[in-house]
């Protein structure tokens, strides 16, 4: 029965997945997350081997443990095979003997597809600016929404939120937050400290649009594609882009990498401070 039970949560675990993953990911990054998944099995067998519990308490430690780990696991190989231009079904693939050993050695080394693909997936930044829908771009230490920039310090799941001294009463983060929190004063200005998921609260109440992994932007008819890949971004532009968006992404200092194809320039390994420098420039 329990062996019924698990195969019928993997079924499930695995559809979930597939019907909800979108987007991809890039093959620095797939190989760094599948090293820590990795690891974290080996610290889980470690857990087991020196700590004695009884065995109902052990049962449900491994059993979730080894669902987090799959979940993960599967979101990030759905992802890799999307960034090959494959199906999130190819994954199956991997339970077949010797075959997927080589397919999972594949996608360790295979060069993820250049350009835009069908499984990439982005907000329009414009129609979200033109709906009044504000932007917010969440960086270690501060956020940004529309031209405001906050300190944000992580602290676990407390979140310190600091308010320079130049922002007023009107100010919508301020003004949301003050409504229901306690406001302290540093030398920074006003803090209020509130927990993670009520920052996800916010954003979700205050209808902000997210900068996740990917987005784009129109100017001068030009479609602008910006895509989180291995840890940094990507400009992508079709070849027959506006001359003069090139020029002034061709001007802007810190691309250490352009790749051209039959169809897109690229622009790789660029830092988020200076995709928001290209935002504002254009």
């Amino acid at each position: 029965m329990e062996i019924i039970i698990n195969i019928l949560l993997i079924i499930l675990i695995f559809t979930f997945t597939i019907k909800k993953v979108n987007g991809r990911y890039f093959r620095f990054e797939y190989a760094i997350n599948v090293l820590i998944i990795f690891y974290l099995l080996i610290l889980l067998n470690l857990i087991k081997s020196y700590f004695e519990l009884p065995e109902l308490n052990l049962k449900c430690v491994n059993y979730a443990a080894a669902y987090i780990l799959l979940y993960w696991y599967l979101t990030i190989t759905i992802k890799r095979f999307y960034d090959l231009g494959m199906e999130g079904w190819n994954l199956l693939t991997l339970l077949i003997p010797i075959y997927g050993i080589i397919a999972a050695i594949y996608l360790l080394i295979k060069k993820g597809e250049d350009g835009i693909n069908k499984f990439d997936k982005a907000i329009d930044y414009n129609k979200a600016v033109n709906k009044k829908t504000r932007i917010i771009d969440i960086y270690d230490e501060y956020f940004r929404v529309d031209n405001h920039k906050y300190y944000l310090k992580k602290n676990g799941n407390e979140y310190k939120i600091g308010f320079p001294k130049n922002i007023t009463k009107q100010d919508i983060i301020k003004n949301y937050l003050s409504e229901t929190h306690e406001n302290k004063e540093d030398g920074y200005g006003e803090i209020i400290t509130i927990e993670k998921k009520e920052f996800e609260g916010m954003i979700r109440n205050l209808k902000l649009a997210e900068v996740r992994e990917s987005f784009y932007l129109i100017k001068s008819e030009t479609k602008i594609f910006i895509r989180k890949e291995n840890f940094k971004y990507s400009i992508i532009l079709e070849k027959e882009a506006d001359t003069e968006i090139r020029a002034v992404i061709n001007r802007m200092a810190g691309f250490p990498e352009k790749i051209e194809t039959k169809d897109y320039i690229i622009y790789k390994k660029i830092q988020k401070k200076d995709i928001r420098g290209l935002i504002n420039s254009i």
